[in-house]
This record gives structure tokens, C-alpha cells and sequence, in this order.
């Protein structure tokens, strides 16, 4: 039993104390690295790093294609944006129950439009809201 004592002794002789357990956060563990253990936490930082830079890059290199095609990529926002425009006014249109313009070939301007509200004001009257007509130009006036 000696000589299986030494060996253990020599084996953690090897070993150097990082850590002293008993404090609050480190759950009363004692944490002990030997050269190997040294060596692959620094291989691990070193590939940590390394990550980290190549992901920096990437990102520049990212922003700088970005930036090179800036007015395609300015005009694909504005028209993303005035299609979800066009797209919210159609859902509401659909859920309200509104109608499109018919629009008829006429000798003289004209607008006439009946029942007209307003979406919102419409919605939080809650059924109090009366709704209009409007008839402007001169076919219109003689329909009416």
C-alpha cells in the first residue's frame, strides 16, 4: 500500500491549485490544473479568440458588400415598406367589409362615393358612427 501511495502523491504533486473551494461561488470546490489541463484551457482561449476575430471579419465584409450596393438595397426597403402599406390597407379593407373604387369612363370629372367612414374612428365609435355620401363634379350632381 506504500508504493500505490507515493504514486498518488507524485501524481498530485503534478497538479497546482487554481481555486480554494469553501467561498460562496465556487460551491465549495477546489479546482487544480496540471500542464495538460493548462495547456488545453490556453488552446481553448486561442480558439476562442480566433473565432471571435474571424466573426469581426465576416461581419466588415458583410457590411462593406451591404455598402457597396446601398441605392438596390434602399430602394428594395422602400419597396418592401409601401407594399406592407398596401398590404395593411387591403386587410382592413377585407376585415371591414370596404369596398375598391369602380372607376368609369366619363366625358366630365366626377366623384361619388356613399357610405363613406373613417376605419378608425368607425371601429371606436362602435356602431354610433354615421357614415356619409359624397357627390362632386357634374355627373355625380345629375345622378344624385
Amino acid at each position: 500500500a506504500c508504493w500505490e501511495r507515493n504514486r498518488h502523491r507524485s501524481a498530485v504533486q503534478d497538479f497546482t491549485l487554481m481555486s480554494q473551494g469553501g467561498t460562496k461561488g465556487s460551491g465549495g470546490v477546489s479546482r487544480f490544473w496540471n500542464s495538460d489541463i493548462r495547456r488545453l484551457v490556453e488552446m481553448h482561449a486561442a480558439a476562442t479568440e480566433a473565432l471571435e476575430q474571424t466573426q469581426r471579419d465576416s461581419y466588415r465584409r458583410v457590411l462593406l458588400r451591404f455598402d457597396e450596393h446601398f441605392d438596390t438595397w434602399k430602394a428594395v426597403s422602400a419597396a418592401i415598406a409601401e407594399l406592407d402599406v398596401l398590404v395593411s390597407f387591403a386587410e382592413i379593407a377585407r376585415d371591414d367589409n370596404m369596398c375598391r373604387p369602380r372607376v368609369v369612363k366619363s366625358d366630365c370629372a366626377f366623384l361619388e362615393s356613399r357610405r363613406l367612414h373613417h376605419p378608425v374612428l368607425a371601429g371606436r365609435m362602435s356602431g354610433s358612427f354615421i357614415p356619409n355620401d359624397v357627390a362632386l363634379g357634374s355627373e355625380a350632381q345629375n345622378n344624385s
